[in-house]
């Protein structure tokens, strides 16, 4: 059963709730800093526009290959966003490529 409320803002589907985002696309290099555990790289925080974001939740890592470009993709959460990092393996440059601002 979905649930809207009168603004058609929040939808609730079983265990879950939708609300209403704003996805905004960056693209800018960023420091990022983390851990090895258990083999796989885990970020721990990153600095955008001169600000250290603690990251308190991973949601995604996926490795990605578009043509010959490699990547690794993680979706994590700071300060009640989403962000999602991008990591090139050729360059060893890391990318926040876009942000879900809840709203």
């Amino acid at each position: 059963m979905i649930i809207f409320d009168s603004d058609c803002h929040i939808a609730s589907l079983g265990i879950f709730r939708f609300t209403n985002t704003m996805h905004q696309i960056i693209h800018e290099t960023i420091t990022v800093a983390g851990i090895f555990q258990q083999a796989s790289f885990k970020p721990v925080w990153f600095i955008w526009k001169q600000r250290r974001l603690k990251i308190n939740d991973i949601t995604l890592i996926s490795d990605i290959k578009e043509g010959s470009v490699k990547k690794t993709v993680y979706s994590v959460q700071a300060q009640d966003n989403i962000y999602r990092l991008d990591y090139y393996f050729l360059t060893q440059d890391w990318f926040l490529e876009s942000i879900w601002i809840d709203d």
